[in-house]
């Protein structure tokens, strides 16, 4: 879905939440490494926002916003680490709380994992720790709480007001994009389509030529989003972080890629927006 050796992790980011692909094995073992899954997760949550959903029919998952699991996921693989390598403190303790997330039937095997269970299955899990993290660069992209700011200013601004509105405030709007001319447009796109209130906006901003244009080519000595993109790309500084943000808005990579192999930036947005 987003390159070969993202595809191949501990399974997908959709998003929101980062389904576990587990090794093919049979319901006993699956439910001894869901167990595993929620101790490390518990053993690493502390104050992140993110939840553990077991499942013995489908793929368990991680839930939380995409700040959030990028920040979590490095202490959840470290904790799965320790289990692969035999470490079992707190067993215990999860196992109490697991059990309260099943059901009758799954519950009553669960409560027969034991200490011996434990080591056998934790190897299975080695495969899925090999294959690295699913977050890309993309997610070292800088965006503070600022440019967010200023980036909705400037949607909402372009989105609701006529020509003769952006004419009066051009100056204004102006201070405003040179604010967040250091993010890097991919960032800056993911910002926009993962925030409901201003992708709405965007087909108001497409759909108007004048609009369109400003967007897109900018003018005068202001660059628009297609300059800057054209500009990332040609320094070297795009593809690496193309896995991430078709994982941050929760689209298939390959539905994006032939937009940037081809520099169709205005193709790109309207695929997203």
């Amino acid at each position: 879905m987003k390159g070969l050796w993202f595809l191949l992790f501990f399974g997908v980011v959709y998003g929101s939440s980062i389904k576990i692909e587990l090794p093919d094995e049979g319901r006993d073992v699956k439910i001894t490494q869901n167990f595993l899954l929620f101790h490390a997760f518990s053993k690493a949550k502390g104050g992140n926002q993110v939840t553990f959903s077991p499942n013995l029919e489908k793929d368990p998952c991680l839930k939380g916003s995409s700040e959030a699991l990028y920040q979590f996921f490095p202490l959840f693989q470290a904790e799965m680490g320790k289990l692969v390598e035999g470490e079992t403190d707190g067993l215990d303790q999860s196992k109490e709380k697991f059990l309260r997330h099943l059901d009758l039937f799954e519950k009553r095997l669960a409560e027969e994992i034991d200490l011996e269970t434990v080591l056998h299955v934790a190897p299975t899990l080695a495969a899925v720790l090999s294959q690295g993290s699913p977050f890309q660069p993309f997610h070292s992209l800088p965006l503070t709480a600022s440019d967010q700011h200023n980036i909705s200013k400037i949607i909402k601004s372009m989105g609701d007001l006529g020509w003769a509105g952006l004419l009066k405030h051009k100056k204004a709007m102006e201070k405003v994009g040179d604010k967040v001319v250091h993010v890097h447009p991919l960032r800056f796109l993911s910002y926009i389509v993962t925030n409901p209130s201003l992708k709405k906006r965007l087909p108001k901003i497409m759909g108007d030529m004048f609009k369109r244009r400003g967007f897109l080519h900018g003018y005068g000595k202001r660059t628009g989003f297609s300059q800057r993109m054209s500009h990332e790309l040609h320094r070297g500084n795009m593809m690496q972080y193309v896995p991430g943000f078709a994982q941050a808005i929760g689209i298939p990579q390959r539905a994006v890629m032939h937009y940037f192999y081809d520099h169709d930036w205005e193709g790109l947005i309207r695929a997203v927006m």
